[in-house]
């Protein structure tokens, strides 16, 4: 038996327990194990068929060019150079099947800005067999897309049960933005899949205090951080869940705050391993380019919102050098408040609503439709499942409140950590009675992810 993580005494007697799951085995869980077994691969593979058909007709996007010259980098040189405003992993996914095609590139430490980076990685890409070299990424970071599935199925499975697991997978795998972005050499869809993996494990740990789970959602988490910089999010999601959780589970004041502290150690372990993890992402090096240090600060536009933290992390080496540039760097990017074009209209900078706007314009009518319908089944599945609905809603909303609180114009493509959680949610709340109506509206072309022609024109 798996040892328990006891990081403070019992909780009381009258603490109130989790409540069982109710939930009876279906007849196809019943007379058909191996079949629901099947369902999951089954839809992985629906997925990555429509990722790899539809990756032939899309353009390559300068982004891509940027982390695939980046991850290259990385793994033939061990320079952190280029790019540090995205974390490693998925550049190294996506460049990894590149190295068998032993493409040259120069390892000298790269010094220009943004525009000469671009430049540097459009003729590195250009330089080669481009299309084999970007078929072969594509196909890489397709993994994330088929993981964000199965973690979308487990979620749901565990969660609820087969019928709510089956109509949410199936509704991610036609989902046209999961479909639009899943393919490219770029970092959403990997930031959605971690994301949602920590909040499984996280889950999975509350329900059963074992350190294997500790360790299932540390992994997670410091793959999240190592995914994209808005993955930071997970912090306070962790501790909002932590919290919640104590809150809505125990009676009494002691025994709620005992534990309230337990879930909030249990949160200060899994990230002090996740920084581990973030280490070994960078190679356990902390200057950017092999034997020297690159970066000297942080830049001016990140100095009013935490110089003090930053250069304190990068004097007691907390945290590798390029990740906390990187940090800054994004930091600087989300705090842009340039012009900004919304619905037609040229603001001084993006308004409160251009968020919820993007959301509107990028989802189809049926699912606006089932996001609305699914409000008061929710509130009823809250008080059968009040730890189930609290682990769907909550990281969508710390999610959304991150994205609220940029002054950039957040487009959909930074919505995705909201999508996976909304799938199940919305299933648990309308029930598969919309899902006909739901999946019809969400097929289509995934270099059409945008509807605003269906409700504005």
């Amino acid at each position: 038996m798996a040892a328990t993580v006891d990081l403070l005494p019992e909780v009381p007697e009258d603490a109130n327990p989790t409540p069982p799951r109710d939930a009876k085995p279906t007849p196809t869980e019943r007379n058909h194990p191996l079949m629901e077994w099947l369902i999951p691969p089954i839809l992985c593979a629906v997925m990555l068929g429509q990722l790899v058909f539809s990756s032939r007709h899309v353009s390559q996007i300068s982004d891509e060019a940027t982390h695939l010259y980046s991850g290259y980098r990385f793994l033939m040189c061990g320079d952190l150079t280029v790019s540090p405003e995205h974390p490693p992993l998925a550049k190294i996914v996506a460049a990894a099947p590149l190295v068998p095609m032993n493409v040259t590139v120069n390892c000298a430490p790269f010094m220009g800005g943004n525009v000469q980076q671009a430049v540097a990685s459009e003729n590195w890409l250009y330089s080669q067999n481009w299309r084999s070299a970007l078929a072969r990424a594509r196909l890489a970071v397709s993994v994330f897309a088929a993981g964000l599935c199965l973690l979308v199925w487990t979620a749901a499975r565990r969660m609820f049960d087969l019928p709510t697991a089956v109509t949410a997978t199936v509704l991610l795998v036609f989902e046209p933005n999961v479909l639009a972005f899943g393919t490219l050499v770029m970092t959403d869809v990997p930031v959605t899949c971690m994301l949602l993996f920590a909040v499984v494990g996280f889950y999975l740990w509350v329900t059963n205090r074992t350190v294997p789970f500790v360790l299932l959602t540390a992994l997670a988490t410091g793959l999240t951080l190592l995914a994209k910089h808005s993955g930071l999010a997970v912090v306070p999601i962790l501790c909002v869940l932590a919290v919640a959780d104590a809150l809505i589970h125990y009676t009494g004041l002691r025994s709620t705050s005992q534990a309230v502290l337990r879930n909030l150690l249990a949160v200060a372990l899994i990230l002090a391993i996740a920084i581990g993890i973030i280490w070994g992402g960078y190679g356990m090096r902390f200057a950017a380019y092999p034997g020297r240090m690159q970066f000297q600060a942080a830049p001016p536009e990140a100095a009013s919102n935490g110089a003090r933290v930053l250069l304190a992390l990068k004097k007691y080496h907390v945290l590798p050098e390029a990740y906390l540039e990187g940090f800054a760097r994004a930091l600087s990017i989300a705090s842009e408040s340039g012009p900004a074009f919304v619905a037609g209209k040229i603001y001084p900078q993006a308004p409160w609503f251009s968020t919820p706007f993007n959301l509107f314009i990028r989802n189809t009518s049926a699912s606006l439709v089932m996001i609305l319908a699914s409000t008061f089944g929710l509130v009823i599945a809250f008080r059968q499942r009040r730890r189930e609905v609290l682990f769907l809603l909550v990281p969508a909303g710390v999610f959304l409140a991150v994205c609220l609180h940029s002054s950039m114009n957040v487009g959909v493509r930074y919505l995705l950590p909201m999508f996976s959680d909304c799938h199940c949610g919305r299933m648990r709340g309308t029930g598969a009675t919309c899902a006909l109506g739901t999946l019809c509206g969400a097929v289509s072309h995934p270099s059409a992810c945008g509807f605003i022609t269906e409700r504005l024109s």
